[in-house]
């Protein structure tokens, strides 16, 4: 009896049947969003990270709600690209006075926003420039780095200091270094400079360098700070010399390396011009690099190059 009273109201009053449907409705959407609140919060994590530089995706995840505005915000300041026409005191400064945004970058880019490489043998004026003070100054203030590039700089030199005094070595580690298309002052000194950057961390694996002309290494000028600890470490440059042998750059590793890191080592040629020359005459190196203590392994390829980062 009650049943057929109720579908007779609902015959005769059509807006009682659309204010069920609209609640319904209603009902329907609310239930969906606190389905997305109640997403795991390492689930929620993962988005972030797969996001990684789409800031504005980010910032509108940190919009949905408060849980999800918590899990987002680290990932805004995950990933920072500081381009600069000049030195990099000021972000220096910034970090120091945001240690909470310090606190949560992971991968850093420094570059310099010229578009034609000066290749000049003076420091120009306000030109960016790192070396390895200002880049052990620059870690201690980033707990959490995980990924540094740099590219396009002007690598100062670092001379060892005096028995006398204590070089405060950090203790921080890096999943990955690139050092790309960075010049230096001393040309000589390119080698040890590029070696003694890597040496301010504890370890980093891997260790790319790209476009730095570090194919031969002189034994007699490779004095790095601390030995180097990297487990794999990847040279690319823009054409091989018909005269390069790989003990060329194989050997003097081996006197600034820390004993048994190295795992990998990769030559990658963004041309090929002189790649069969390689291929003729690596089966050697390669047999005798294979009965390495360290089980070094070795690998020689054309790579795809590009510009920029």
């Amino acid at each position: 009896m009650r049943k057929s009273q109720r579908t007779e109201n609902l015959a005769t009053n059509p807006k009682s049947l659309e204010t069920s449907e609209h609640r319904g409705g209603n009902a329907s959407l609310s239930d969906c969003q606190q389905g997305i609140h109640k997403l795991p919060v390492e689930l929620l994590d993962f988005v972030m990270q797969s996001l990684w530089e789409d800031k504005r995706s980010i910032l509108a995840c940190s919009r949905v709600s408060r849980l999800w505005h918590e899990v987002a915000h680290p990932h805004l300041f995950a990933f920072l690209k500081i381009a600069s026409q000049f030195d990099f005191v000021g972000f220096y400064a910034f970090l120091h006075a945001n240690t909470d945004i310090a606190g949560h970058l992971r991968k850093l880019q420094l570059k310099h926003t010229i578009t034609t490489w000066l290749n000049q043998s003076e420091l120009p004026d306000g030109f960016p420039g790192v070396g390895r003070a200002q880049l052990r100054d620059l870690v201690a203030s980033l707990p959490r780095l995980q990924d540094l590039h740099l590219y396009r700089l002007w690598v100062m030199s670092s001379l060892n200091p005096p028995p006398d005094v204590l070089d405060l070595l950090p203790t921080h580690s890096l999943e990955k270094l690139t050092i790309k298309n960075c010049d230096v002052p001393d040309g000589d000194l390119f080698p040890v400079t590029v070696l003694n950057i890597v040496s301010l961390f504890a370890s980093v694996d891997p260790v790319k360098l790209v476009s730095l002309c570090l194919l031969i290494l002189p034994p007699d000028r490779v004095r790095v700070i601390r030995p180097v600890n990297m487990g794999t470490l990847i040279i690319t440059d823009i054409s091989l010399l018909p005269q390069f042998e790989a003990s060329g750059i194989y050997d003097p590793l081996r006197e600034c390396l820390a004993p048994g890191c190295i795992r990998s080592l990769e030559i990658e040629c963004l041309r090929s011009y002189h790649l069969d020359l390689w291929s003729r005459d690596r089966s050697g190196p390669t047999d005798r690099w294979a009965r390495e203590p360290q089980g070094l392994r070795w690998q020689l390829r054309a790579a795809a190059g590009k510009c920029g980062p």
